[in-house]
Order: C-alpha cells, then structure tokens, then sequence
C-alpha cells in the first residue's frame, strides 16, 4: 500500500479542472485524498461531482478581531517582505495612505495562512490559476511545505503588468513545482517571470472528462439520436453547423467572427447555420450586444444556453460540423477538443499555442486574420471531403496523449516524487 497524500487545492476552484483532475487521481490511486476551497461548479452539478473533495474550506470568510490584525500587521513590519512591497506600491504612484491599507490586507493573509491553512498539515499545497488574486496565501508559507503553482493559460496570456509580474513573480519563487500545459506557453512564462524557473516548470496536461468522449465513442453513428437533438434545439437538419466558440466570454470574440461571416456569398449564407452556446460566461451588456446582432443579421442563428450533461454535450459536439475557435488567448479548448475526436472541422486564431495538437498528429487548421474566414469557409465546403478524410485519426490521437491514463499517471508522478523528497 503506497503512502497517502494529502492536498489541499488553493486559488481558483472552478469545477472545469479540478474535478477531473483529483476525480480521476482519486480513482486510480486511492492513497490521495483531496480537499478545496471555495470549490464552484461550473456545470451546475450536471457533470461534476462535489463528493470527490474530502474537505470544503472557505478561508475568504475567515473572521479576524481588530487586535489580532494590528499584530500581525506590526509582524510583517519587521519582514522583508513588507519593505518589498511598501517600496513597490509607492513606485507605483499610490499614496502612503493605500499602501498602508493594502499592506493591512496582506496582513490578514498572513493570519489565514499561519493559523488556518499551514496548520491542517496537507503534504501538498496546490495552487490553481496563477495571479496575484489566487496567490496571496503563498506568500507566507515557509520553506519545508510542498508548493505546486499550475498556470491554467489566461492567467499567464491575458494577465499583465508590472503589478502583475511582481506578485506573481514572488510566489513562484516559492514554488516546488510549476506546471504548463504545453511548450508554447512555457516560453511566454520565461519570457514574462524569468527563465530562471525553466528547471522547476513542467509541462503536464489537465485530466480532461472522458465520460464525454466515452459518449462520442458510443453515439458517433447513432443519426437518429442527433437528429432527436438537432430537432430539440432548433438545430436545421439540412443545414452545415458552424460553431462560434464554446461559450459566453466577450474574450471568444464571437462578433468579429460573425462579421467576417456575414461577407460569405447568399448561396452560402443560405446553406449554414451558426450555432452558439452561451452557458456559461454570460455578462449580460455582452449578451445584449450578441442578441442585437442576432436581430439585425440575416444568419441563421441558434442560441443555446443550457448546461449539457455528459451525453448532450457528446451529441451537441457530434452536431457540429465546423468549429471556428479565435479567442484572444487559451491553452486548449476542451470544447474544441471534443469536436476533433468527432471527427469534425476546427478553424483556429494562428496565435494560440495549439502546436501541442500538431506534434502529436491532430489535424486542424489555421486561420491568421479574422477577413481570411469566408475564404476558409468556401474551402471548407469545396474539401469537404478530404477534410473528413484528414480527421479521421484524430479520435485515436487525442486518446494516446490526452486521455486520463497518460495525464493522470504524469500527475501521480508529480505528486509523489514531491512527496519522498
């Protein structure tokens, strides 16, 4: 029997990761145990399971008296850190006044960090989502605690600054390990916080959800199930499905695309239909700009906002016959993903670091200005068939180097030569 772990998953806790991640880890080695806080399901429980976390924490709603916060404020005075950071924030043109108060914050980290977390005595502290926000506790962990700090990509893409790079900066150093999802955006983490963290950063897969792959597998063939949901969302049975992104962030620039779309020839316009799910993300002045496009184009538009559980989304990604995927910045859509192991069509923004996809022999393909979209189009439907053609290995692909006895076993490895070191 191998020794148990213990972690504690910090920072952002947003279900999309981690309940794969430690579902799965928890699955094939029964010697962790995982707890979180803040934990918040994305997919409103339809997909994610809560139980997979042994303990619920919400360290955010710690109480602390005026005393005790005066204290540790007077503490950090006397480390070098609050003459790190008072010197920082006043280059940076604030007043001693918010400094003051802005060190008073970092104060009551310390307290949480000293009294309620470190003390649980967890083997691993996981932290998720690397800015300065998710960060914070990290700061005050001593030397002897196992740290894993896991860039999730818009954390490291979109996230900037001097602020930014100083916080962050400083709790990398604190790190053990630091993991990226592919080589790509471990050149932007050199370029950004220094290549001196080259020899702790690891590049190693999230453990995606595969029941939604086990259902690709099962339905792929079955017509008269996708037709059912064609039929119950409003889908065109006739028509090509091009899907605009995955989901409702303004990020996904979903009206730049549907703008380059709307150039497309009547003959083509009349032959697609534009699919957007919006579950999630939904920011309500971004919605109110789709919905008056919506009004005003002459698309054929359907809009989902629905949670899928495991075998919707399975047919929902079988509906799809194009993806166009141009956000300003992502690691690896698990959207996107999915719709390659159907066997489906991806055009993806030339700027995200997709490479991993290529290396591995996943075909897809490229588009490096948004006016190239009509023109990608057309070729879509003039190729149609030798794009299928080029797609149909990409099922086996993603399953050599995505699927869960990989990325799982990659964590497993992670985790336990931390632990006996």
């Amino acid at each position: 029997m191998s020794n148990p772990i213990k972690i504690l998953s910090l920072g952002i806790s947003q279900s999309n990761f981690l309940s794969q991640l430690y579902g799965d880890l928890k699955k094939k080695f029964p010697e962790y145990t995982v707890s979180v806080n803040q934990f918040f399901d994305l997919s409103n429980g339809q997909i994610n399971n809560k139980s997979i976390f042994d303990q619920h924490y919400d360290f955010d709603r710690v109480r602390i008296s005026q005393i005790e916060s005066y204290r540790s404020f007077l503490q950090l005075a006397f480390t070098n850190i609050f003459w790190e950071i008072l010197f920082f924030e006043l280059s940076q043109n604030k007043s001693l006044k918010k400094a003051y108060y802005f060190l008073r914050s970092f104060a009551y980290n310390k307290i949480v960090a000293e009294k309620y977390i470190i003390p649980l005595k967890y083997d691993v502290f996981h932290f998720h989502f690397c800015n300065p926000l998710y960060l914070k506790y990290l700061h005050f962990f001593p030397k002897d605690k196992k740290i894993v700090c896991s860039f999730w990509g818009s954390d490291l893409m979109r996230e900037t600054g001097i602020t930014n790079v100083f916080y962050v900066k400083k709790a990398l150093e604190k790190a053990d390990v630091i993991t990226i999802q592919n080589q790509e955006l471990a050149e932007m983490l050199y370029c950004k916080y220094g290549r001196e963290f080259q020899n702790k950063t690891k590049v190693i897969q999230f453990t995606l959800h595969e029941e939604i792959y086990e259902m690709i597998d099962t339905l792929r063939d079955d017509k008269k199930k996708i037709i059912e949901f064609k039929l119950k969302y409003n889908i065109p049975t006739g028509k090509t499905v091009i899907a605009v992104s995955h989901n409702a962030f303004r990020a996904n620039n979903h009206l730049l695309i549907l703008s380059q779309i709307e150039k497309l020839e009547e003959n083509l316009k009349n032959r697609i239909v534009i699919l957007l799910h919006l579950g999630y993300g939904r920011e309500e002045e971004y919605l109110q700009e789709i919905d008056f496009f919506c009004k005003s184009t002459k698309l054929d538009i359907v809009l989902i906002d629905s949670f899928f559980d495991a075998r919707d989304t399975a047919l929902l990604r079988l509906s799809i016959d194009l993806m166009i995927q141009m956000p300003i910045s992502d690691a690896l859509s698990g959207a996107m993903t999915e719709i390659l192991y159907a066997g489906n069509q991806v055009y993806a923004g030339a700027w995200l670091p997709y490479g991993i996809l290529r290396r591995n022999g996943i075909h897809f393909d490229e588009v490096q200005e948004y006016h190239e979209l009509p023109i990608k189009i057309q070729d879509y439907f003039n190729n149609k068939d030798v794009i299928k053609s080029l797609n149909k290995n990409n099922a086996f692909q993603i399953r050599n180097f995505l699927f869960p006895d990989k990325t799982t076993s990659d964590w497993n490895l992670l985790f336990k030569d931390l632990t006996t070191n």
